[in-house]
C-alpha cells in the first residue's frame, strides 16, 4: 500500500471527512484530495501531523518495515581439551614418580608442578580474554547488521515511495472521486457514481470506467461535465470488492490505468442489538419456570459511519418485542415502547428518542438519524415444563428496511428435573438476522 492509499485508509478508519481532515491540518481540502490520489505529496510537517491524528508512527505512514538480522559468531570454548587435560596428567605422574628417588628430584616436581600451573592459569586467563573479545565483536556485528537493515529497509521504503510518486507523476488523472448514490437492500446491490478530473484536458479525449469483480466486467462510459467526466455503475454487489479500470483514450491512442478498489459492506445498514435478563428461577419439583418481575434490557444502536447528508437507507427500529417461545412456538410477547427509552434514572421524564428517517429534502443532519436507545421491558410469568421441553427468550427488532433481527437471551431445554443449556455457547446472546426477499 502506497502513501496516496494508507492516507485515505486511515482517514475513514478514523471516521474522518476529508473537509475535517483539511481543517485539523490547516489546509484546503482539495490538498487532502491529491494527497489522496497521488497528486502532490505532504510536506514533512504536514506527514508528522498526520501521524499524530491518526496514532501511528512516522515509519507506519510512510510504509517503512525493520527487519533484524542476528549474525553468529562461534563462542571460543575457555576448557582444556581431553588430550591437554592428559597431558597435563602424564606430566604431573611423572615428577611424583621421579620425587622417590631423590630429595632434588622433589624440588624439581615442585618446580614443575608450580610451572605446570602457571601455564595453565596463563592458558585460562588467555581464553577468558578471548571469549570477552569474541562477544564484544559479535555485540559489535549485531549492531552493525541492525543499522544495515534498519538503513536498507529505509531505503526499500524511500525507494517505493519515489516510485509511487513517478507513477502518480505520470497519471492521467488529478482527482478521482467514488459516491455511492443508491443503495437496495432487498437486492443488496448499489449505484455509484464516478468522476475524474484529467491533468490535462484536450476536446477529443474519453474516458471509460470499467467495474470488475468475480467473472463480471462492466464498461461504462464517461460523459463530461464541466471541467470532470462522471457516470454511474448501477447493479454492484454489496460486501463484494469492485476493482475500478480507467481507460483513457485519444486520438485512436488508448491507456489504462488501475483506480483504487472499493466496497460497500451489507453490515453498514444493519442495526446492533444487545439483550440481557436480570433474573429468573427454576423450581425442579414443580417444573416450573419463573420470572418474577424480571427487567429485559434491550439496547438497540447504529454505530456504522453514515454520511447524515445522504439519501442512502440508514435504518432505525420501527417495532421491537421480547417474545417467549416454548418449542420454538410463540408463547408470550411484551412489546417494546420505542418512545419511551429507558432514562436510567426513576426521577427522570424519559428523553424524546432520535427515531426519524432522514427528510425528504436528502438534507438531514446527524440528529435526525437513530443512533442508539436502551429499553427495559418488565416481565412475570410462571411456566409449567414438561420433559424436554425447550423454552426461549428473545428479543425481535425490526428496522425500516424491513430487517428482521432476532437476539437470543434464554435458550435451555429440561432434561429429567434440570434445565441445561439447548445451544451452543457461541450462539446463546447471538443475532440472528432475516433479510427481507426482493
Amino acid at each position: 500500500m502506497n502513501l496516496p492509499e494508507k492516507l485515505q485508509t486511515l482517514r475513514k478508519q478514523n471516521s474522518f471527512s476529508q473537509e475535517e481532515l483539511a481543517e485539523k491540518l490547516g489546509v484546503s481540502r482539495q490538498a487532502v484530495s491529491k494527497w489522496e490520489s497521488g497528486a502532490a505529496i505532504p510536506e514533512v510537517e504536514k506527514l508528522i501531523e498526520l501521524s499524530r491524528i491518526f496514532g501511528v508512527s512516522l515509519n507506519e505512514l510512510l510504509q517503512v518495515e525493520e527487519t533484524t538480522e542476528q549474525a553468529q559468531s562461534p563462542a571460543i570454548s575457555q576448557e582444556f581439551s581431553e588430550d591437554q587435560v592428559a597431558k597435563i596428567e602424564l606430566l604431573i605422574d611423572k615428577h611424583i614418580a621421579a620425587s622417590k628417588q631423590s630429595v632434588k628430584s622433589k624440588r624439581f616436581i615442585v618446580f614443575s608442578v608450580a610451572t605446570v600451573l602457571i601455564i595453565a592459569l596463563f592458558y585460562i586467563f588467555t581464553f577468558s580474554k578471548i571469549g570477552r573479545i569474541n562477544d564484544e565483536i559479535s555485540d559489535l556485528q549485531f549492531r552493525i547488521s541492525d543499522i544495515n537493515s534498519s538503513v536498507q529497509s529505509q531505503l526499500s521504503s524511500f525507494s517505493a515511495n519515489f516510485s509511487s510518486l513517478l507513477e502518480s507523476q505520470n497519471s492521467i488523472v488529478s482527482t478521482f472521486n467514488c459516491e455511492i448514490v443508491a443503495v437496495d437492500l432487498a437486492n443488496q446491490i448499489f449505484t455509484a457514481k464516478l468522476s475524474v478530473l484529467p491533468k490535462t484536458f484536450t476536446d477529443n479525449m474519453s474516458f471509460t470506467f470499467t467495474a470488475e469483480f468475480g467473472e463480471t466486467s462492466l464498461p461504462v462510459a464517461a460523459v463530461l461535465n464541466g471541467s470532470a467526466f462522471e457516470t454511474e455503475i448501477t447493479n454492484l454487489p454489496m460486501s463484494t470488492e469492485i476493482n475500478l479500470m480507467l481507460t483513457y483514450e485519444q486520438d485512436g491512442i488508448k491507456q489504462n490505468e488501475p483506480l483504487e478498489p472499493f466496497s460497500l459492506p451489507l453490515d453498514y445498514f444493519l442495526l446492533d442489538i444487545q439483550s440481557s435478563c436480570s433474573r429468573y428461577s427454576f423450581y425442579p419439583l414443580e417444573q416450573k419456570l419463573t420470572f418474577n418481575n424480571s427487567d429485559i434490557n434491550t439496547t438497540i444502536s447504529f454505530s456504522k459511519p453514515f454520511d447524515p447528508d445522504s439519501n442512502l437507507p440508514y435504518p432505525y427500529p420501527i417495532s421491537a418485542s421480547v417474545q417467549i417461545l416454548i418449542n420454538d412456538e410463540l408463547y408470550r410477547e411484551y412489546p417494546i415502547d420505542l418512545k419511551n427509552p429507558s432514562s436510567g434514572n426513576s426521577d427522570t421524564e424519559p428523553a424524546e428518542p432520535a427515531i426519524a428517517s432522514p427528510s425528504d429534502s436528502g438534507s438531514a443532519n446527524v440528529s435526525s438519524y437513530f443512533l442508539g436507545e436502551s429499553y427495559t421491558t418488565n416481565i412475570t410469568e410462571v411456566i409449567t415444563l414438561q420433559e424436554g421441553d425447550s423454552i426461549k427468550l428473545v428479543s425481535v427488532c425490526e428496522d425500516s428496511n424491513h430487517y428482521k433481527y432476532i437476539h437470543t437471551i434464554v435458550h435451555e431445554k429440561l432434561v429429567g428435573s434440570t434445565l441445561v443449556e439447548a445451544t451452543d455457547w457461541r450462539d446463546l446472546h447471538s443475532t440472528e438476522i432475516i433479510y427481507p426477499h426482493a
